[in-house]
């Protein structure tokens, strides 16, 4: 009934689709259920046919709308009854609503996902430059060619099929129009480490929601490891991510929504300028190397074997002073040493260690150093209370100032150099900067600097 207490009138023809739906409610055979949740259950079905026959397979969801879930789907049915027909997403077999139910049939799509498919061929600049790109567009279309912009909420390494080498995104259960003058979303779903902050409630999700979601499926392709929940440059550089990349997905998933990417095209245009631009670097690097390797070189360290060839150190004094001498004929400063050239063979084992070891075995290494530490802490505080003949004839602060420094400085500061920092640098970006080898001097200094002071003031009070 409407307000003025006539019976609302249902268009003949959605009232046929929904009569026709009903009657091939019975005709679909449920071949095993691919996904069950509190509001949603998914199966992969076949249609049987009056004669046996059988069609399929297609995906069926059945959705209870109650939750504030699944009206994607019926948007997307009704564009797709209109003519729009989106190239990276599934097409709609069937959709229908019984009160609060929705009942929906797509096309099912044949492949592996994206996390199946980085689990198998890993993570890789090459898959990212491969796949990126057209998950750029998937986004792209869903923000730009429906009546309202489409934010999928709930973009993840599960939710992307790869079809041959074409992604296909799924899953449109939480997805949402971006509607003017709301404030936030009314539902909160989606996955911790790739959803947004403004997803949990503090502001309405619009196209840069799912920029911030791709930013971190740009760091799954790269490196095949699930993205924590915030990272800056320093501390994807130090995970293996190029520079040029690294910049683009702290941009991507910023806090601030105002600072990401506008839309999945803009971060498709940065993302593609990068790799181009790494290309040239690359192609050039490797052009100089191969005139160079053809020049020949009369330094001391040079090793002629047949009058053509010379030693690798040659080679290496050559590709050195001809760059530098390229770099002066312009004008230019030789680049600085890099962070790794100073570090030294041991930050080089180091980085390599935190790009291979999973962070749980971190968590287990840093369990086992912290117990080791307070084992020590324990027994330095059991040597003030309890001192033996040589400690009992100092007094109880010279005591307290002599095992507290080496509670302190010296095995604290051993725990700490021996720590699995992978998480503590996500979080203060400003510690990954210090190199390897000034924390090892600093805690030497640190360490030499509370003995002698000890030391001095033992003295200086007749007790040493």
């Amino acid at each position: 009934m409407d307000t003025n207490g006539t019976t609302d009138r249902i268009a003949p023809e959605r009232l046929d689709a929904f009569l026709s739906a009903c009657e091939r409610a019975d005709s679909w055979s449920v071949v095993r259920t691919l996904k069950q949740s509190d509001f949603e259950t998914t199966d992969l079905v076949e249609f049987e046919g009056a004669r046996g026959g059988a069609l399929g397979p297609f995906v069926r969801k059945r959705i209870d709308c109650s939750a504030g879930v699944g009206t994607a789907y019926e948007e997307l049915w009704e564009a797709q009854q209109r003519g729009v027909m989106l190239r990276y997403a599934p097409r709609i077999i069937d959709c229908v609503r019984a009160g609060d139910e929705l009942t929906v049939v797509l096309e099912f799509i044949a492949g592996p996902t994206l996390e199946d498919a980085v689990a198998a061929r890993g993570g890789s600049e090459a898959l990212a430059r491969s796949l990126f790109p057209p998950m750029c567009d998937a986004v792209a279309e869903l923000h730009e060619r429906l009546p309202h912009p489409l934010i999928h909420r709930d973009l993840k390494p599960s939710n992307i099929i790869v079809r041959g080498e074409e992604p296909v995104v799924i899953d449109f259960g939480i997805a949402r129009s971006w509607h003017e003058g709301a404030e936030a979303d009314t539902t909160h779903f989606g996955t911790k480490a790739y959803a947004p902050p403004e997803q949990f409630g503090f502001k309405q999700t619009d196209e840069r929601s799912d920029v911030y979601a791709l930013g971190k499926l740009l760091l799954f392709c790269l490196t095949g490891s699930e993205p924590a929940v915030s990272s800056d440059e320093f501390a994807l550089e130090r995970l293996g991510v190029p520079a040029s990349y690294a910049k683009i997905i702290t941009r991507a998933t910023a806090f601030d929504p105002a600072a990401r990417h506008a839309g999945a095209r803009e971060l498709k245009h940065a993302f593609v300028l990068a790799g181009a631009n790494r290309s040239a670097s690359q192609v050039a690097a490797s052009e100089q190397v191969d005139a160079l390797s053809h020049e020949p070189y009369s330094g001391s360290n040079a090793r002629r074997d047949d009058g053509s060839s010379f030693s690798s150190y040659g080679l290496g004094i050559a590709l050195t002073q001809a760059s530098m001498s390229t770099a002066a004929a312009h004008g230019v400063r030789p680049p600085a040493r890099t962070g790794a050239e100073r570090d030294g063979i041991i930050a080089r084992a180091m980085r390599f260690l935190a790009r291979r070891v999973p962070q749980s075995v971190g968590r287990a290494w840093n369990i086992l150093v912290l117990i080791v530490y307070a084992f020590f802490f324990v027994v330095c505080f059991a040597a003030v209370l309890f001192p033996n003949e040589h400690d009992s004839a100092f007094p109880l602060w010279f005591l307290l100032l002599e095992y507290g420094a080496a509670a302190l400085a010296v095995f604290g500061g051993a725990a700490y150099l021996l720590l699995d920092k992978r998480r503590l640098f996500e979080r203060f970006p400003t510690l990954a900067r210090v190199p390897l080898m000034r924390q090892l001097l600093l805690y030497i200094g640190i360490s030499f600097a509370c003995i002698l002071g000890v030391t001095i003031i033992g003295m200086a009070a007749g007790l040493l």
